[in-house]
């Protein structure tokens, strides 16, 4: 039996997160456990991990969240993200504004949500880079606002208009709050992780046609804006190591790196195996 529609959003920003649909269900159990154990974990333990649970949770829930927006054919890839993300947070400090930012910018670049970009979403884009730029780690993201409003709004002039207020209002907010920038010289251990997010790039771009289609209307999901994401996201991890260094780069990895590094893996997969895509709803 076919399940009617879930409510239908409103704004270019916002998907329902319908219950009835079982990847919904295991995005919101699967970030409950992860709230659950850090919370027990850091509670008990002499030694307590170095995120927090509600980082923790809102961590492998974006993982989850910006892995629909890169590969919106296979569930798998969002499965995927969400565990890779849970490891990760069991060794560096995620941060999940950054994330928050990065699932934005997605959002807008991959069109997933079939409306345009509204007067609202438009404030809402310069308001949340205000609150990007209090941040060390966060600020990076700025650049996936900035893309994105841009693709979705087809580089119009009020495009223009909204990147470069965005831009303004969070270097305005840093300059503001001042926060300390302290450069961490990478390790091996981070050239690595910069080398997995180069790799992954690579091996999922070009995208493939998504078989999916928007969630509003029904209108076809274009591929370019597909790989537009994912190079999006390869950028803001790139903005967060020239920020912040070995920091930023495990911060940035943690939330977002992973959901690039499943998107690789899940579509070489599937391009091994025809007709493995995963489309649910």
């Amino acid at each position: 039996m076919k399940l009617p529609a879930p409510p239908q959003p409103s704004s270019a920003l916002g998907r329902p997160l319908d219950p009835r649909y079982p990847s919904n269900l295991i995005a919101v159990f699967g970030s409950g456990a992860a709230v659950l154990f850090f919370l027990i974990y850091n509670l008990m333990a002499d030694d307590p991990l170095p995120t927090s649970a509600i980082s923790a949770g809102f961590t492998v829930f974006l993982a989850w969240a910006i892995s629909r927006e890169l590969d919106p054919d296979h569930n798998a890839s969002a499965y995927v993200a969400m565990l890779f993300a849970f490891v990760s947070v069991l060794f560096v400090t995620a941060s999940p504004l950054f994330g928050f930012g990065v699932l934005i910018g997605t959002r807008l670049a991959t069109g997933t949500v079939g409306l345009r970009a509204g007067r609202l979403d438009l404030l809402f884009v310069v308001g949340f880079g205000a609150l990007l730029g209090s941040g060390v780690n966060s600020l990076a993201a700025v650049a996936a606002l900035v893309i994105g409003i841009f693709v979705i709004d087809s580089y119009s002039r009020r495009s223009l208009v909204t990147a470069v207020a965005t831009v303004v209002v969070a270097a305005a907010v840093f300059a503001i709050r001042s926060p300390a920038i302290v450069w961490e010289t990478p390790g091996a251990w981070d050239l690595a992780l910069g080398l997995v997010v180069m790799v992954s790039l690579g091996l999922s771009i070009p995208a493939r046609q998504p078989a999916t289609l928007t969630d509003v209307r029904g209108r076809e999901i274009l591929a370019k804006r597909v790989t537009t994401s994912r190079f999006l996201v390869a950028v803001c991890i790139a903005a967060a190591f020239v920020i912040a260094g070995a920091f930023g780069l495990q911060a940035a990895f943690a939330v977002a790196g992973v959901s690039l590094v499943a998107t690789a893996i899940v579509n070489v997969a599937a391009r091994m195996v025809p007709g493995s895509r995963t489309v649910e709803a």
